[in-house]
């Protein structure tokens, strides 16, 4: 019995085993980040500065990490994050990067912290597609809305590769009174409010 059942354990895992080698499997690995991803990667500060017109907002890192995600594919993916909050407006932004086997893709989403400094209310706005540098608008998020604008002049300086990202539906996310900002591979360049209020990156 003993032999019978070693026997069907070894036919099962060589069954597995060219399973794995026809789907072009062979070892799953880990999938990285390329040069390409890397351009999009923010650097790891401990307070990136804007400014406004009356003053400085600091925004603080929170977070800075890479994971990997374990799936049952071929590659698992890496996700990473970095998170920066500020008093003002008890704000905090959050900027993400997935990678699959499929594609790469950065997205963005802002939250209201509470008294106590602790993310509450989120809403995520825009994704951009890192691999064809293209921006990502879907039907099901249809109150934002993310646009290429290329080289763009911002504060008196000139950036490459930027995008617009817009809140189309003020009362979505009512808590979150962001209008639109703008962003490119260095970051957030520019967060503009429904009050009028404006923070350009001070780099």
């Amino acid at each position: 019995m003993k032999y019978l059942i070693l026997i069907n354990l070894m036919f099962l895992f060589i069954s597995c085993t060219e399973n794995i080698n026809k789907i072009g499997c062979g070892e799953i690995t880990n999938i990285g980040f390329d040069s390409q991803d890397s351009l999009w990667l923010p650097i790891k500060k401990d307070s990136l500065l804007y400014s406004n017109e009356n003053g400085a907002v600091l925004f603080n890192l929170y977070d800075y990490q890479s994971i990997t995600i374990n799936k049952s594919k071929c590659n698992n993916p890496i996700h990473f994050s970095a998170d920066y909050g500020t008093l003002n407006k008890q704000l905090f932004y959050s900027i993400s990067i997935n990678k699959s086997d499929e594609k790469s893709a950065i997205n963005y989403s802002f939250s209201k912290m509470s008294d106590n400094l602790i993310p509450i209310i989120a809403q995520a706005m825009g994704i951009i597609d890192i691999e064809t540098n293209q921006p990502i608008n879907t039907e099901s998020v249809d109150f934002v809305q993310t646009t290429k604008l290329g080289t763009h002049e911002l504060n008196g300086k000139t950036y490459n590769d930027v995008f617009v990202i817009e809140d189309l539906k003020e009362s979505e996310v009512p808590e979150i009174d962001i209008s639109r900002f703008y962003v490119n591979p260095s970051g957030i360049l520019r967060i503009e409010f429904y009050d009028g209020e404006i923070w350009d990156r001070v780099d």
